[in-house]
């Protein structure tokens, strides 16, 4: 249920202007890019996967990010749109890139799969800190952290790109002064 409220209230106000999109869309990939940095750490792994709290709101914020660009995508498809088709198909297929790739769900999934993977690794710590190279425990944390830095990375590359169109599609030009 508490879900359900949380994108409840992510659900976007009718009329929502393009610059205050843009500010929004420029917010959330803020917020994003921060705490993505924690969650390549093998600690913000482990705090990710034990604090059910933390997250809820790392997938609340995915969701976020995925309404904004929902919203985005229908401003861009509406008949009365003022940009240019070739740029609007392009930001359009990076959104449709980003939503067939690294969805919701396919968060979730790889983050279950890690932490799987994570709890594998502190079950059998001892076993692994006998081992040397890539059969150490800091060997497996290592390859762990390398995996989920490498995912991050292109998620994040992905929804820093969008950010950027946005910030180009929406570029106030000056006012010619014609007096």
């Amino acid at each position: 249920m508490k879900a359900l409220v949380i994108y409840l209230g992510l659900m976007l106000p009718i009329g929502l202007t393009a610059e205050s999109l843009e500010m929004r869309i420029s917010r959330v990939t803020s917020q994003w890019k921060s705490e993505m940095q924690k969650l390549t750490e093998y600690q913000g792994l482990k705090s990710f996967c034990e604090q059910s709290a933390y997250r809820r709101q790392v997938i609340a914020m995915l969701h976020e990010i995925h309404a904004y660009h929902d919203e985005l995508e229908k401003l861009l498809t509406s008949p009365h749109s003022a940009h240019t088709t070739r740029v609007a198909r392009r930001l359009i297929r990076h959104l449709d890139h980003l939503e067939e790739h690294y969805n919701v769900h396919a968060f979730k999934l790889f983050f279950h799969d890690q932490c799987g993977l994570q709890q594998k690794i502190e079950r059998r710590s001892a076993h692994y800190k006998a081992g040397f190279g890539v059969h150490s425990y800091s060997g497996k944390v290592y390859a762990q952290e390398v995996e989920m830095y490498r995912y991050i990375k292109k998620l994040t590359r992905k929804i820093v790109r969008i950010r950027k169109h946005v910030g180009h599609f929406y570029r106030r030009k000056p006012a010619w002064d014609h007096s």
